[in-house]
């Protein structure tokens, strides 16, 4: 799902990206992939996830 979501977003590239509750990363990875970010920022509050 997180592919197709940042597909339609359409974006330039060289943005920059904040995932606030990222929890796996599959957002950030697909923005990643996809979206050809200058800086992703990932962060989440569960320690569990974030190791």
């Amino acid at each position: 799902m997180a592919p197709e979501c940042v597909r339609r977003l359409d974006l330039a590239p060289g943005g920059h990206w904040r995932d606030i509750g990222c929890g796996t990363g599959a957002v950030t990875q697909a923005v990643l992939d996809l979206a050809d970010p200058e800086r992703v920022v990932g962060a989440d509050p569960s320690d569990d996830y974030v190791r």
